[in-house]
């Protein structure tokens, strides 16, 4: 049997009782009577504790009732519960001949003309019982999805893991080798200075050789504008390819967080809820290749010897 709220006015106390009397006969429990809520208590607090213990709201409605604050105030309050928990039917009962009114115009209500409250009963019971017949369905419809969900769900924060570490430890891999060749660059940039310079000191001619010299100066500088690119692009690439195995790092770290959460509340959890405490194990979705700039690696090798030239001609010329 259902437990049920019942709102309604004082001046249809004696409608309200015949009604209560009716329902605890058929094995329904009244938690709570609206005429209870009036001033000088803490109503909000009286009307919440009873929404919550309730499965079924009635409401009184009559003249009186439209005139009056407080059933008003409940029958909002209820209609926004059983709209968010989906576990509250609400049944509106119109007593006498009056216009709905138009918070109830869009669900199902039992006018009660000229009847007696125990004539009411098998349009309650009906009411009841198909609200009921509903909220089973889905309720079995929510814990097969759960349980489809739970199973696939697992399955897929395994892969994602997995892909995540392999992810992490390519770029980690990825970065230290680019290191290296970045080192490698600079290395071999000093190595081909030094042994440049060492032919042009200890090349001996007869008169000086300016053409060779110049030759070698601008194969030195293109040789080491080239290799101080090559190092550049190197750390650059390395960079981002260890910014990338960081970012796995994080995504495994959040997605691990969504595995605990299963683990500890996945019979409960609703799709929202799971939905949420994965939504942001990727939320930094931009690469940190895409923010390379190659005019930072470009060594302008072209306007380097041009400079050089033009020095060389100012220099003759002068």
């Amino acid at each position: 049997m259902s437990k049920i709220y019942v709102s309604y006015t004082t001046p249809d106390d004696e409608f309200a009782q015949g009604l209560m009397m009716a329902l605890r006969a058929e094995g329904h429990q009244i938690t709570v009577e609206g005429t209870k809520l009036t001033a000088g208590i803490n109503w909000r607090a009286e009307l919440n504790e009873g929404l919550k213990a309730a499965e079924v709201f009635i409401i009184l409605i009559s003249r009186s009732t439209m005139h009056s604050q407080y059933p008003m105030m409940e029958l909002g309050t209820a209609r926004a519960y059983a709209e968010t928990s989906g576990k509250m039917l609400i049944l509106p009962i119109v007593l006498g001949d009056l216009a709905l009114p138009t918070i109830v115009q869009d669900i199902q209500v039992i006018f009660a003309r000229e009847q007696e409250p125990q004539q009411l009963l098998p349009q309650i019971e009906q009411a009841i019982s198909a609200f009921e017949g509903r909220r089973a369905a889905q309720e079995v419809e929510l814990k097969e999805i759960q349980q489809a969900v739970q199973v696939n769900l697992a399955d897929f924060v395994d892969d994602a893991i997995k892909t995540q570490q392999d992810y992490e430890k390519t770029h980690k891999n990825s970065a230290q080798n680019w290191y290296l060749i970045g080192y490698g660059s600079l290395v071999l940039g000093l190595a081909t200075t030094a042994y440049l310079a060492y032919s042009v000191i200890n090349t001996q001619t007869a008169s000086p050789d300016y053409p060779r010299a110049i030759s070698v100066s601008l194969l030195n500088v293109i040789a080491i504008a080239i290799l101080a690119a090559l190092a550049r692009y190197a750390y650059s690439l390395g960079k981002s390819y260890m910014s990338e195995s960081l970012k796995s790092s994080d995504r495994i770290h959040a997605i691990q967080f969504g595995r605990f959460f299963l683990r500890a509340y996945g019979n409960k959890a609703t799709t929202v809820e799971i939905r949420e405490v994965f939504q942001h194990w990727n939320i930094d979705r931009t690469s940190t290749f895409s923010s390379l700039d190659s005019s930072q690696i470009d060594p302008q090798i072209v306007n380097m010897v041009v400079q050089i030239v033009a020095a060389i001609r100012g220099k003759k010329d002068s």
